[in-house]
């Protein structure tokens, strides 16, 4: 029988060398995932940091952004609200009598002119109600004349003394009856004359006509709801519209309408002031600057010389829905009589030519109401204005190429232009786009709007090949670029 032990032997000196193995597997395996986590950091973690500090990238990249000029000029003070508009005068017209309609001279729609006929009701019933009358004011008329011709007989049978005096006085009863006939017969031929006169219906005022309520051949009356026709007068037409009552001051200041102001009693504390009664420094709002936007006006009344402030106008303009595209132009009319306790303002009204047609009656519109002016305003864009926890601030641009926060105080913007109370000068650059990763001191470079939506994209990540931003090109120097809308707001 053979002896085992020569075939384990083998099995017995293999096991290391399996060991061996897969130490080396084992080794290797980690070699290569120590490799791939190295390109892995290379190519997401240690490149782009180093792309960053050459300036290919990153955060000491400076930031593109696009900035304008704080120009000045004379900025118009303005209150916003929604109105109505309102036809100056609005007729239905009824018919004033009942009668048949006949006919219609008018077109849906039209424009017409006071005075001009606008509808016919049948008139014969009329014409014949007043042949009856003039008939019988005639049959007066003639007893009154034989009445009279009596009693001149029976005047001079009196003075012989040949009749008795009872039937002179019966002859002048009779007389003075055939008067008073008369006149009733003359009231009843007047009121003949009116009642068929008003088959003939003329415009009241000048207005566009609307859609007939009603077609020839029916009959019409006094009484009906809808009447024949509406007029609404288009030129001119006013705006309704509600103003708060705070702003209530400045507009009847404006018309000359100010009441004079209560007598503050003595030692009483004035509203806002302190509890030493020493008044406040004046303080900036809304569109209002600390000095009450007199700005070149007299301290007084606030009258600018031209006619506004104590009697004068204020100009008022309607635009679209939209509040894009301007409707028209007027000035203020009125103020109502009172405040509605339920909204806290004040309804006022305002007259347009309206000689375009742009203005229609119920039409919903935009209101700006101008209430003043601030002469030679500092004013910015209102894109440049941002808002923090401490107010509004700008980033301005130092001459070192790095931008800076500036706090501000400002009023109440008009369209794209916002006014600065305090904290700018005319010329300041200011950024206006571009703000994602501004902070103070950081490195920035002017671009144009244009060249900043390219960079910053969908899909974009650093600057495009050839495009602006470039090493080298002007946008990336820190130089104007030449040709684009931006250029004249470079420094």
């Amino acid at each position: 029988m053979a002896d085992p032990s020569p075939a384990r032997n083998p099995g017995s000196a293999s096991a290391p060398a399996i060991s061996r193995r897969r130490r080396l597997l084992g080794a290797a395996t980690l070699a290569l995932l120590l490799l791939a986590g190295g390109r892995i950091y290379w190519t997401d973690y240690y490149a782009p940091g180093q792309a960053a500090k050459t300036g290919a990238g990153g955060r000491d990249r400076p930031t593109p952004i696009v900035v304008e000029a704080a120009g000045t000029q004379d900025f118009p003070v303005r209150l916003s609200a929604i109105g109505t508009v309102v036809p100056r005068t609005v007729v239905t017209i009824r018919s004033r009598v009942e009668g048949m309609l006949e006919r219609l001279h008018f077109e849906e729609g039209q424009t017409v002119k006071a005075g001009d006929l606008l509808a016919e009701i049948d008139p014969r019933p009329f014409e014949v109600a007043l042949a009856q009358a003039q008939g019988q004011m005639a049959r007066d008329q003639a007893l009154l004349a034989n009445a009279r011709a009596d009693l001149g007989r029976y005047e001079d049978l009196a003075r012989l003394d040949a009749i008795p005096t009872q039937q002179l006085d019966t002859q002048r009863a009779l007389v003075r009856q055939y008067e008073a006939a008369a006149k009733i017969d003359q009231g009843t031929v007047d009121n003949a004359r009116l009642q068929l006169s008003y088959t003939r219906i003329a415009a009241p005022a000048d207005g566009r006509v609307g859609l007939r309520q009603v077609d020839p051949g029916n009959l019409v009356r006094a009484s009906d709801a809808g009447g024949i026709v509406v007029l609404a007068q288009l030129q001119p037409v006013t705006v309704v519209f509600p103003i708060p009552e705070a702003d209530l001051g400045k507009v009847l200041a404006q018309l000359g309408l100010q009441t004079a102001r209560p007598t503050r009693r003595r030692g009483s504390v004035r509203p806002g002031a302190d509890a030493g009664g020493e008044k406040p420094a004046p303080r900036a709002t809304a569109g209002v600057p600390a000095d009450g936007g007199r700005h070149g006006r007299d301290g007084a009344t606030g009258n600018d010389g031209k006619g506004r402030g104590a009697g004068g106008h204020l100009a008022v303009e309607a635009w679209d829905r939209d509040d894009r595209l301007r409707l028209a132009t007027g000035e203020l009319l009125t103020v109502d009589n009172q405040i509605d306790v339920a909204t806290g303002t004040v309804k006022v009204k305002a007259l347009f030519p309206n000689q375009d047609g742009a203005l229609f009656p119920n039409q919903f519109v935009n209101v700006r109401l101008v209430v003043d002016e601030l002469k030679e305003a500092t004013v910015i864009p209102s894109a440049a204005v941002q808002r923090g926890a401490k107010g509004s601030f700008v980033w301005l641009l130092n001459p070192d190429k790095t931008v800076s926060m500036r706090p501000l105080g400002v009023g109440k913007p008009d369209g794209d232009l916002i006014p600065v109370l305090a904290g700018l000068k005319a010329g300041d650059l200011v950024a206006v786009d571009g703000f994602d990763r501004l902070r103070d001191g950081a490195k920035v470079e002017i671009v144009t709007r244009e060249s900043r939506a390219v960079k910053t994209g969908p899909g974009k990540r650093g600057p495009r090949a050839g495009g602006s931003g470039q090493p080298g090109s002007p946008a990336a120097a820190g130089g104007p670029p030449g040709g684009s809308p931006g250029a004249r707001m470079q420094p």
